[in-house]
């Protein structure tokens, strides 16, 4: 038995700078990481935890080297993952946790599911790096604004009304009892067909609510105009009057599972998913769009799940119908202590509040581990038994696997 795996290490892992990232001091990854930022040239957007090769997270080790975790996987699964984990994801870290910021709405976007990711990658792929799907949960650290979902087909008649516009690019008057899905693949067919009509509503519904109060201006209509300016003629703000608008506060949680359309628009994250990149976007971006493959997959019978605040105000479980990951927030006060097993698997946490000590016994006795705010650490299948002490409000989040 390789005892030296049985405690925890501390992860170093990669800032991702996408231009819709918070910046400045301000922002919230270098506040997390108590990072010196002298200016607000560069975006915080994400920070990426775990083994995907577009920013894989290091171990630290004994030596203070550090090594990739994929490599500490691959030389250890069973002390590392568990033997079950290790045999369900065939020797791979099953999940991709993040902290993301977004200053500014990412992308009207979708991810594929197993079977259409293999196809797209298959395909294209450099578009669609992986052959995973990408169901991911988004839990809100202060506050989170998200476009998810398609509205209700009973609201589309009402969408209609505000926006007569719409009704010539989505042929809303020839097809009677038209559903939410339909309008929205037509939008998009038409937008590969006829993007000077779609530039023309847009221009349209602009100068219309730039005549309109901006007192009495609703909440769509006020993201509309926006990034009308920033995006002109893009297909993608149109969109945002056929998915519901969505406002998440501190700890509640919103499961976007695969061939859902959505886009997260302003607010700090907890993000966790099945470790994948793959995304397809239609609008609202300057990287590549795929239309024709986001029509083909979207599918309105699925739906997001949401969380909110628990019960519980000192720990709550994020669980999700996904095989990959489970999420757990746990709030401890000065004094606090908590017994944390892991049930054959490995433990992924990461400190968003004060300081926490990791505890475990060795042959030699009891060894300690702090872990302070912004700092990440893997605890090993190998190591079964964890007490976690707090001596002054400490939180932080847990990502392991479902037995």
């Amino acid at each position: 038995m390789n005892d030296f795996l049985a405690r925890p290490f501390y992860l170093h892992n990669s800032i991702q700078h996408y231009p819709w990232g918070e910046r400045g001091k301000e922002a919230y990854i270098p506040r997390l990481l108590e990072l010196d930022v002298e200016s607000d040239a560069t975006p915080f957007a994400e920070l990426w935890i775990g083994t995907h090769p577009s920013a894989p997270s290091k171990v630290v080790m004994d030596a203070g080297e550090d090594m990739l975790l994929s490599e500490l996987i691959q030389k250890y699964p069973a002390e590392i993952l568990g033997p079950s984990v290790q045999n369900a994801f065939n020797g791979q870290l099953p999940f991709l946790l993040k902290v993301l910021s977004a200053r500014e709405i990412l992308s009207i976007q979708m991810h594929p599911n197993k079977e259409q990711a293999h196809e797209l990658h298959n395909q294209d792929p450099k578009n669609y790096p992986d052959t995973n799907h990408k169901p991911e949960i988004a839990i809100a650290l202060d506050s989170l604004t998200a476009l998810v979902g398609l509205i209700d087909d009973q609201e589309l008649r009402t969408v209609m009304k505000l926006y007569p516009e719409l009704r010539t690019v989505t042929a809303y008057d020839q097809n009677p009892g038209q559903t939410a899905e339909a309008a929205f693949k037509i939008l998009l067919q038409t937008a590969e067909q006829n993007q000077p009509g779609i530039a023309a509503v847009i221009e349209s519904i602009r100068q219309r609510l730039l005549r309109k109060s901006a007192f009495f201006r609703l909440r769509k209509e006020k993201l509309f105009l926006e990034y009308a300016a920033q995006y002109p003629g893009d297909v993608g703000l149109l969109t945002i009057f056929l998915l519901k608008l969505y406002t998440f506060t501190r700890n509640q949680a919103v499961f976007t599972p695969p061939d859902i359309p959505h886009a997260y628009v302003k607010g700090n994250i907890i993000e966790c998913m099945a470790s994948s990149d793959n995304v397809v976007r239609v609008g609202l971006t300057n990287k590549y769009k795929d239309i024709k493959s986001l029509i083909k997959i979207l599918d309105a019978r699925q739906k997001p799940r949401l969380f909110h605040r628990g019960l519980n105000f000192f720990k709550q479980t994020y669980s999700v119908p996904t095989s990959e990951y489970r999420v757990t927030r746990q709030l401890l006060l000065s004094g606090q202590n908590v017994v944390e097993r892991g049930n054959g698997g490995l433990r992924i946490f990461i400190v968003i509040r004060g300081i926490m000590q990791m505890e475990w016994q060795t042959k030699e006795g009891t060894s300690t581990f702090e872990v302070q705010k912004g700092q990440s650490v893997l605890v090993p299948a190998i190591l079964d038994r964890l007490v976690i002490r707090s001596s002054g409000m400490s939180e932080c989040f847990k990502v392991d696997v479902p037995a």
